[in-house]
């Protein structure tokens, strides 16, 4: 009996010698080493890892130049898995950092540097600049509709101290990471609209059952048919007899985001115009066109477009002079928007009336636009 004690309690010591051994040699092993456990052991956190199979497959592919085909979870993880090669990182650190480029594709290398000030900032810019370049690579129109979202999850940090009304602006949106609180504008963000539409009872779209990849052989084809997504309704209703009234309506008919869709500063523009005797009727009452887009006879209209502001509180499309965000007023996923407009009329002839609905590449001006929709036809109008 005494024997087998001593036997046990020679057992127990040594294994408590070996756990104490391996602990005090855990702690003389190089940070680096730790950011590398996943890529030998390929251990998972959450479901994902950067140093899986999958994602080595196609770290090797994007390295290579024979990437095919990406999706964000993926190109976070690959991301993640590139900035080991800057520094130490544990495998919390590298899970991290997935899990940031999944939330902000578009992450400056100095913000990295600062959540990750174990990195060398130098080689921490090759590596992302270096792995953003391989992305752009991917040949167009091959990847899965999921891949969408790693450009149109775009977003800008404003200036700091400064952030828009984001509850106000997007109820919807007020927890999405992206917007951090109203801290950053959307620029690209069809993605982010279109999670907005899906988490509040929306039905569920992929990009790409609407849309061709870019760069696909019938990508201007498809340029067409989001334009003839646009609904216009052009009615006019009885008034007195020296007033002509004419009522607007417009649609974002089925696209699952906003309106128009595009980088910054896209717009559709409705102008309405009436006219007598071939000069223009007064406006008596409705919506004007803001002072950069009004023209001689283009005085009354509709603007759909994001209202990003300087620091001066100038209207800008501007990404370098952006502070503030103070409308969007796009058309969000199957909304109507009616508006009524009241002319002058000159005398009981009949008024000839001219709606067009235009797209504007730049809403501070007229470089660009082209008409989508137009009803011209005396005081009855009727969507073409």
């Amino acid at each position: 009996m005494s024997d087998g004690h001593t036997t046990r309690g020679k057992s127990i010591l040594g294994s408590a010698a070996v756990v104490v051994g391996l602990c005090l040699a855990s702690l003389a092993i190089p940070d680096a080493w730790l950011g590398r456990v996943g890529e030998l052991f390929g251990a998972a956190e959450e479901g994902a890892d950067p140093f899986t199979d999958e994602a080595a497959r196609l770290d090797a592919a994007l390295d290579a130049g024979e990437a095919t085909a990406v999706s964000p979870e993926l190109v976070s993880l690959v991301a993640a898995r590139r900035l080991t090669r800057a520094g130490p990182m544990n495998p919390d650190e590298v899970q991290e950092a997935a899990r940031l480029w999944l939330a902000q594709p578009d992450i400056a290398p100095e913000e990295l540097s600062q959540r990750f000030p174990r990195l060398n900032p130098d080689a921490l810019r090759v590596e992302v600049e270096t792995f953003r370049a391989q992305l752009s690579a991917v040949p167009p129109g091959t990847a899965p509709a999921s891949s969408c979202a790693s450009c149109h999850r775009e977003t800008l940090e404003l200036p700091e101290g400064a952030a828009f009304d984001v509850r106000g602006i997007y109820p919807f949106g007020a927890d999405t990471r992206e917007l951090a609180g109203g801290r950053r504008v959307p620029l690209l963000a069809e993605s982010i609209e279109l999670d907005a539409v899906e988490d509040h009872g929306g039905t569920p779209k992929n990009c790409q059952s609407c849309h061709v990849g870019h760069g696909a052989d019938d990508f201007e084809i498809d340029r067409a048919a989001r334009i003839k997504n646009m609904g216009l309704w052009v009615d006019v209703e009885p008034s007195d007899a020296n007033v002509l009234q004419i009522r607007v309506k417009v649609k974002n008919a089925a696209s699952g985001h906003r309106a128009p869709a595009g980088r910054l500063s896209p717009a559709y523009v409705v102008t309405v115009e009436a006219r007598q005797h071939r000069e223009p009727l007064g406006l008596r009452f409705g919506n004007r066109l803001p002072g950069e887009l009004r023209t001689e006879g283009r005085e009354a209209g509709l603007v759909f477009s994001r209202d990003f502001r300087d620091a001066q509180g100038d209207r800008t499309s501007d990404p370098t002079r952006i502070a503030n965000l103070v409308a969007d007023t796009r058309l969000e996923s199957g909304r109507f928007h009616q508006a009524s407009f009241l002319f002058d009329r000159r005398d009981t002839s009949l008024a000839h009336l001219e709606v067009v609905l235009w797209h504007l590449p730049d809403v501070t001006t007229w470089k660009g636009a082209k008409a989508i929709r137009r009803a011209s036809k005396p005081e009855v109008a009727e969507t073409p």
